[in-house]
């Protein structure tokens, strides 16, 4: 799946959503025509209409440290740029959760790891701009860019008590004393992210069609970090475990995804195996570089009991190598395509399916109120006919004796004409 196909399956995803607010916004005029609804659920279903348009899939990419995420990101979103856009490589990881959404001029803006800012959720912190640090990027400079993206990197020290504030160092543990303290900061201190998040605006088709990336840093990079990568992904749609294939699924990375499965459901996420090529041996066949593969594919989804088709073997250095060089073959051979196809045909669908089934669960509860309000609109009515029926037959009555009392009034009349005669 290339990139243009990537994009036509978000935009059906899009003009989906689109037809489906329209038919919100239909029920919604429908009953303000025939007054069947409170003003406060009317209010709830413009408001539905609404964000079913602007609904955008979340998709986080997590796991263990050095898993290659970064590079991942940057194979499937990133390559038009002709560099690695997103810091990664030897020695390189993200230390600060990065949010990658879809604007007209690019920025980066960085929340500082501080005591205010772990106080409230990201959501509200994105409301107070004098929270955070904004730097407009010239994607077109390639050294002031990279500079920039660079400081999702950075790490500072801090005492020990501080970072408990913070959140972000676990109760000392004699049993694993480098959890407590890093050697390069001092006794007492420890090493943190310099950054709680980081928000990335870029201009980019396949964001622009209605996909947000969040890239976590390294789950364990840091002895000192609690979490800061799930915590990321808690607010996802669906989510990408990436694991090694020099390293398969390690103790620490099932420990990872059990925690993860109280994230999302197992069918709203992807397991990437990267690094494939390490699988590469010149001197055995061919055919056993394939066999490899199949084998790790076939104990990643059983040991994390997912199916067959959520379980992608790629290499994200020779597909990020073959679309830069424009090589085809190396795409091909990378994988990539068979995640995007993942993507496409697995998470885009799942998020399809659960805003159809709470916009289900509303419109029913919709209509139950309808049916309720017209129940008693036709009890009403009823007991209107009723006391049309009475008020007749006593007005019936009345026209009666009014009549004989106008026919003895005539006669009176007359009698009294005769007597003045």
């Amino acid at each position: 799946m290339n990139e243009s196909t990537l994009v036509s399956a978000l935009q059906d995803f899009a003009g989906w959503r689109s037809e489906l607010a329209a038919l919100v916004e239909q029920v919604s005029a429908f009953s303000y025509r025939l007054d069947l609804l409170p003003s406060g659920t009317m209010l709830r279903l413009e408001m539905l209409a609404r964000e079913i348009r602007e609904e955008r899939i979340v998709l986080s990419f997590y796991g263990e440290f050095a898993r290659g995420k970064s590079e991942l990101i940057n194979a499937l979103f990133f390559y038009d740029q002709q560099y690695r856009f997103l810091p990664s490589g030897v020695g390189q990881t993200t230390m600060c959760p990065v949010e990658i959404c879809a604007a007209s001029n690019a920025s980066i803006d960085f929340l500082p790891m501080q005591a205010s800012s772990m106080h409230h959720n990201i959501q509200d912190l994105k409301k107070i701009p004098e929270q955070w640090r904004q730097i407009p990027l010239n994607l077109a400079d390639r050294e002031k860019t990279q500079a920039a993206l660079h400081q999702i990197q950075e790490t500072q020290c801090v005492p020990l008590g501080e970072a408990r504030r913070f959140g972000l160092c676990p109760p000392l543990d004699s049993a694993r004393p480098q959890l407590t303290h890093c050697p390069s900061c001092g006794e007492g201190r420890v090493k943190i992210s310099r950054w709680r998040y980081a928000l990335l605006r870029v201009p980019h088709p396949v964001l622009s069609a209605g996909l947000i990336v969040i890239d976590t840093p390294g789950l364990n990079s840091l002895g000192s970090e609690a979490d800061m990568g799930l915590d990321a992904t808690r607010g996802a749609d669906a989510s990408i475990f990436v694991l090694g294939a020099d390293t398969g699924v390690t103790q620490s990375d099932l420990q990872i995804w059990e925690q993860s499965l109280a994230i999302h459901s197992r069918r709203r996420q992807l397991v990437v195996i990267n690094k494939c090529d390490l699988l590469v041996d010149e001197i055995e066949p061919v055919t056993s570089f394939a066999e490899k593969v199949r084998e790790q594919l076939d104990s990643a989804a059983q040991r994390l009991q997912v199916q067959v088709d959520q379980v992608v073997s790629i290499s994200a250095r020779e597909a990020l190598l073959g679309r830069l060089r424009q090589q085809e073959d190396r795409v091909r051979a990378s994988g990539i395509e068979d995640l995007e196809n993942a993507i496409g045909n697995i998470l885009i669908p799942e998020k399809r399916k659960e805003i159809a089934n709470s916009t289900k669960t509303i419109l029913q509860r919709v209509i139950i109120d309808q049916r309720y309000v017209l129940e008693e609109q036709l009890q009403a009515v009823a007991a209107d006919m009723e006391s049309m029926r009475r008020l007749e037959a006593q007005a019936g009555d009345q026209v009666l004796a009014l009549i004989d009392r106008q026919k003895k009034i005539i006669d009176n009349l007359g009698l009294l004409d005769t007597l003045s005669g």
